[in-house]
């Protein structure tokens, strides 16, 4: 019987002093892109041009944005007719990391709900529609300016024709 009592003692204090996970609502999505640590981190800067930027630093590779609040909330076209309540905000963190011909993009988007100005705020898990639709906007990104060099390239490499100038007096 002392034994069974001991053993309750011990697991419940134990077991209190666990804590729980820091954002258990951030989810992380992540690619890899075979281009430069520079295009990508134009790329990025050109998805996330209409965001309100925190932190925009490319030495470490990490890009973080505000708060988002009010009528600026991402809200995927499927759900485009649903309302979010007024203490829905989010923001983005984005680590981009160096590679030797790529670079990853990790984007986590943390997601909490204000009920009201006294209470804690409630953290969310996100539906993950906007971090997917930020890593296809920055694939394109990359594509384009890898397109365009590549033209800037052949065009260098080809003979230059000669143009009739006008003759100046």
């Amino acid at each position: 019987m002392k034994s069974l009592l001991f053993f309750t003692i011990a697991l419940s204090l134990f077991a209190s002093c666990s804590s729980k996970p820091k954002n258990p609502g951030v989810i992380e999505y992540a690619r890899t892109f075979k281009a430069p640590y520079e295009t990508v981190w134009r790329a990025t800067q050109q998805a996330l041009l209409n965001y309100p930027m925190n932190i925009n630093n490319m030495d470490t590779g990490q890009l973080q944005t505000l708060y988002i609040t009010g009528k600026h909330r991402y809200q995927a076209p499927h759900l485009e007719k649903t309302v979010l309540p007024s203490g829905y905000q989010y923001r983005l963190n984005i680590n981009i990391l160096r590679g030797k011909r790529s670079a990853r993009v990790i984007l986590a988007k943390e997601v909490r709900l204000q009920k009201n100005f006294f209470a804690e705020p409630q953290e969310l898990t996100t539906d993950g529609f906007e971090e997917k639709a930020l890593l296809y906007r920055i694939k394109r990104e990359v594509l384009i300016e890898k397109l365009l060099k590549k033209k800037m390239e052949s065009r260098k490499s080809q003979p230059s024709s000669k143009v009739n100038s006008p003759k100046v007096f």
